[in-house]
């Protein structure tokens, strides 16, 4: 018997010697943002500088795509990338950019209305060769001209100077077809490259997400099936092409409209980390699975949240190698009149399966009108990118999160 106890407080010493460390709590050190009134920010690494882009109100006509780089702590002086009249400007389809691996050309998205439909519009990509001080370059990296949906970007970076496009893209609608997930390649002249269909039948306004693994590309996305079983799928990019779609997971999540919820995708080498959320079951829930061989196959999901989620999900690495998730909750007002509030929230989370407490980052509106949350990762800081909702506008506000 003393033998067994004292091996089992040996093993006990072993995991709490050897175990995730997680921080006590996080507090935001909040950054101004130079914008007046603004909202959809993203954010992007190149593993070294952190750039900031959002959607400028010009006027009640006029937006405008700007950016900012972080520089010595602070926010530099917005450039322009560009204006219209005639843009798509949605809460949950917002605009992006990426820098080459050159780290001088840049890359920026935004949709801009094709035709009288309320849903007309293609993704235009502008293309930066002096650092983003210069936008001459302007395409649509889809061929079609049909006046239909295409958007919901994601832009990936590839180390041959070329960037990865991944949206969804609606050339079939018009016919009564689906919606589909598509791909290309382009370089810094705005040539395009490996095109590629990944899915045939798609949900219709959900984020895609990519990243780069060590053994190569990994896409995902939210799928819709026959009998509108809307899952996440994930595709890896092989010397034989894209593999077919997969699920992660079958959630067996059916509804008969799209939830606005994409997937967030994170890689370190080979191991990637997959965040989503569902509510198969009528259950709402926010999920995280992990992979050891560049997403070709997941561990059997966990779930994140201890209720009330409402998705907008995000993730990144933490510098201790932890999953660190974030998504948004609804808090119930005790006010049965009043109307409910929202938190923006974090867990980390290892692959297998320890997880710290949930904390919360900072209070939101939970309507559309917040957006869709971002964390990035540049050094050992992580940032947080998110839309304040007031009574007049919306703004856009970023904050390092500060460990306890």
């Amino acid at each position: 018997m003393r033998w067994i106890i004292l091996a089992l407080t040996g093993m006990l010493w072993w995991s709490c010697a050897n175990g995730p460390h997680f921080p006590k709590g996080v507090q935001l050190e909040e950054v101004e943002v130079p914008s007046e009134a603004g909202g959809m920010p993203n954010l992007f690494t190149d593993g070294e500088g952190l750039w900031l882009s959002w959607v400028e109100f010009v006027d009640d006509t006029t937006d405008a795509l700007v950016w900012s780089r972080l520089h010595e702590g602070a926010w530099l002086p917005p450039r322009e990338v560009a204006r219209g009249s005639n843009w798509f400007v949605n809460w949950a389809d917002f605009p992006s950019l990426a820098v080459f691996a050159d780290g001088r050309t840049m890359a920026a998205h935004w949709l801009q209305m094709r035709g009288e439909g309320t849903y007309d519009y293609d993704v235009h990509i502008a293309l930066s060769h002096d650092g983003g001080q210069t936008w001459p370059l302007e395409f649509i990296p889809h061929r079609d001209s049909v006046a239909a949906e295409h958007g919901f970007v994601t832009l990936l970076p590839l180390p041959d100077n070329r960037v990865q496009a991944f949206w969804l893209d609606g050339r079939q609608a018009p016919d009564g077809g689906p919606m589909t997930v598509r791909t290309a390649a382009f370089d810094t002249e705005g040539r395009l490259s490996d095109e590629a269909l990944l899915d045939d039948r798609t949900c219709d306004c959900c984020q895609t997400d990519a990243v780069r693994t060590a053994s190569g590309l990994v896409a995902a996305w939210r799928d819709r099936s026959e009998d509108e079983i809307r899952d996440i799928f994930t595709s890896r990019q092989t010397d034989d092409g894209w593999t077919a779609g997969r699920p992660v997971h079958a959630d067996n999540w059916m509804i008969a409209g799209c939830p606005v919820n994409g997937p967030a995708l994170a890689a370190r080498g080979d191991t990637v980390v997959i965040v989503w959320f569902t509510m198969a079951d009528n259950e709402p829930r926010v999920q995280v699975a992990f992979s050891h061989d560049g997403g070709a196959t997941w561990s059997a999901p966990l779930r994140l949240d201890e209720g009330q989620a409402l998705g907008r999900v995000d993730v990144v690495w933490t510098p201790e190698g932890h999953a660190l998730a974030s998504w948004l909750e609804q808090q119930p007002a005790e006010d049965p009149d009043a109307a409910p509030s929202g938190k923006i929230v974090a867990r980390m989370v290892t692959a297998d399966g320890r997880m710290s407490p949930v904390w919360t980052l900072t209070p939101t509106d939970p309507s559309r009108r917040s957006g869709f949350p971002i964390l990035e990762r540049v050094g050992n800081d992580i940032w947080l990118a998110w839309t304040e909702v007031t009574e007049e506008d919306t703004r856009v506000r970023t904050a390092r999160l500060e460990w306890k």
